[in-house]
């Protein structure tokens, strides 16, 4: 084995194994420990009492504790040579203090710090760091730390082509922030004849207002299916659709996330709002959009214009088919050793 690599990170959807499979595929032994602070499905009072207000504070301070002790246990029976940490607000202080006695630390930040502002807390104690976000890559560098660029990545065994009938004109696939609703909502009421599907947490009930409405509005009930997606499902989707919207979150304005190489993985023609890092990596291959109005164009041309579109895609899918896990992980190795 080259090297052996404590992999600390959430369970947040599937990210924890394809990181792991990546390590793996390196010639890396591997220990996952993946975290869960938030509360369970199966916490049916406290989600209760959440809904109401409560902060759950305890909960989430007792897991903390436990998954700390957890990882301090894990290091010293494996004896990592790496630890390598998806985001790391879910480390006490100290325990990557304890991690760093004899381990390389690697953190990836996942998200940008502009949505978790904790995680810059302990940041100094990481030997090589990487963002997908210039902002955050520039603000760290400022201050001293070795950060290098890592945009989003893609898992092949989960993000593939299936030669099938295109279903969906357009589709959309992730969490419902506002900034993407606002898009979102507009284009079902101005592009009435489109056969749209926007997949995510569009109206919870959690939320019994938002919900009504969506029950309500015929048009919202069938363009926005309410529902988060397994990656099988999200595979199918993207496969069966002709346009697949890509909208970043508003603190993503200078690098690209994992959804746009897991689209073009799929050999589907994809949209993606526009900024300067997608432009200078993609170039021609990928379709941008800067504004509404631009967007509205470019879905109405390339619907309409079959043959563009497939070509687009291809083109798309040739570019990003070296930005896999295993590759990023790969390069991450290299650098540790520079």
């Amino acid at each position: 084995m080259k090297y052996k690599v404590l992999l600390i990170c959430s369970d947040f959807r599937w990210y924890a194994d394809s990181y792991k499979k990546a390590f793996e595929n390196n010639d890396c032994e591997v220990v996952l420990l993946a975290s869960h602070i938030g509360l369970y499905k199966y916490q049916i009072f406290k989600r209760c009492f959440a809904f109401f207000g409560y902060k759950n504070l305890h909960d989430k301070e007792k897991k903390m504790a436990a998954f700390n002790e957890k990882v301090i246990r894990n290091a010293r029976s494996f004896q990592p040579n790496i630890v390598y940490s998806i985001l790391s607000i879910d480390l006490y202080r100290e325990t990557i203090v304890e991690l760093k006695k004899k381990s390389k630390m690697v953190l990836l930040l996942g998200d940008s710090l502009g949505q978790y502002i904790e995680a810059e807390s302990n940041v100094d104690l990481f030997d090589l760091i990487y963002s997908y976000e210039w902002k955050d890559i520039n603000f760290l560098k400022g201050k001293g730390y070795r950060v290098l660029p890592q945009m989003g990545v893609c898992d092949e065994k989960l993000y593939y082509h299936i030669p099938c009938e295109k279903k969906y004109d357009v589709t959309f696939v992730g969490k419902m922030y506002p900034e993407r609703k606002e898009i979102l909502e507009r284009l079902i009421v101005d592009l009435q004849k489109v056969n749209f599907k926007f997949y995510g947490e569009y109206a919870p009930l959690r939320k019994p207002w938002q919900f009504l409405k969506w029950l309500m509005n015929r048009r919202a009930r069938e363009c926005f299916v309410n529902r988060n997606t397994s990656y099988n499902e999200t595979n199918n989707i993207y496969n069966q659709s002709k346009i697949v919207l890509d909208i970043h979150c508003a603190q993503s304005t200078m690098g690209w996330s994992s959804r746009l190489p897991e689209i073009s993985c799929t050999k589907t023609f994809q949209i993606v709002d526009y900024n300067p890092i997608i432009e200078n990596e993609f170039g021609g291959n990928i379709v941008c959009y800067k504004n509404y109005i631009e967007l509205v164009k470019l879905i109405q041309h390339y619907l309409d214009n079959p043959a563009e579109r497939d070509e687009m895609a291809y083109r798309g899918y040739r570019h990003v088919v070296s930005m896999t896990v295993t590759n990023s992980i790969k390069r991450m190795l290299d650098d540790l050793v520079k």
